[in-house]
C-alpha cells in the first residue's frame, strides 16, 4: 500500500514540474513587461500631419518620447557629427537667446537634439564644442540611426524639423534654398527660427 502511494506520488511529479515551469515562464522579463515594437520604415513626414513619435534615451540614459513635449513648439535636429552639423549646432547655440524669448504666458520652444550613430560621450563632447548643455535642449541618442532614416528620413544631415505645439510638422529643410549640406548653417538656423516664431502663440 504504501509502495503504491509513493509511485503515485513520483508518477504526479512531471505534472508538477510543468506547472512550476509555467510560472517562470509567465514571470520572466520578456512576459512580465511590454516590449517596444520595432521601428519601421515608414512614408517620410508630411507637412500639416502630426510628426511621428518615438522614443528614445537622452545621453543620461532616461527614456524620452517626443509625445512628451506636446504643448510647446519643437525644432528637433538630427546631427551626425559631420562639420555641416557641427556649424549648425554652433549657429542655434548663438540663436537660442533670441528661440527663447517669448511672450510672457506662453511656453518656451523645446530644442531636441538627436545624434545619430553615436556614444554619450561623444555626444557631450560635440555638444559641449558647440557651446550647448543640458539647459539648452534634450539630446538624445539614435544609436542606430533608425528613427532618423526609417522614421523621418533624415538623411542627408543636418535636419531639422519644427513642430507646432499639437505637435503638427509645420516645417522641414527640404527645399532647394535650404536643402542639407547645401544651405549654410546660418540660412539653415535663421530659417528655423522664423518657423519657430511663426507657430509660436
Amino acid at each position: 500500500m504504501k509502495g503504491s502511494r509513493i509511485t503515485q506520488g513520483m508518477t504526479s511529479l512531471p505534472r508538477v514540474f510543468v506547472a512550476a515551469g509555467a510560472f517562470v515562464l509567465a514571470l520572466s522579463p520578456t512576459n512580465a513587461f511590454p516590449q517596444e515594437a520595432p521601428v519601421e520604415r515608414s512614408a517620410p513626414p508630411q507637412s500639416g500631419k502630426a510628426a511621428p513619435d518615438f522614443a528614445l534615451n537622452d545621453w543620461n540614459g532616461k527614456r524620452q518620447t517626443l509625445f512628451a513635449f506636446r504643448g510647446r513648439p519643437v525644432a528637433l535636429f538630427f546631427f551626425c557629427g559631420c562639420e555641416s552639423c557641427y556649424a549648425t549646432a554652433r549657429e542655434w547655440a548663438t540663436a537660442l537667446p533670441s528661440v527663447n524669448t517669448v511672450k510672457k504666458g506662453n511656453p518656451r520652444p523645446q530644442t531636441i537634439i538627436t545624434y545619430t550613430e553615436m556614444s554619450a560621450k561623444s555626444a557631450r563632447s560635440l555638444a559641449r564644442s558647440a557651446s550647448l548643455s543640458d539647459k539648452d535642449a534634450v539630446f538624445l541618442l539614435d544609436s542606430d540611426a533608425k528613427i532618423a532614416r526609417d522614421r523621418y528620413h533624415a538623411e542627408p544631415c543636418p535636419r531639422v524639423f519644427v513642430l507646432d505645439a499639437r505637435g503638427v510638422l509645420r516645417y522641414t529643410n527640404e527645399h532647394e534654398e535650404d536643402a542639407p549640406r547645401v544651405a549654410s548653417a546660418s540660412l539653415l538656423v535663421a530659417k528655423t527660427v522664423s518657423e519657430l516664431r511663426a507657430v509660436s502663440p
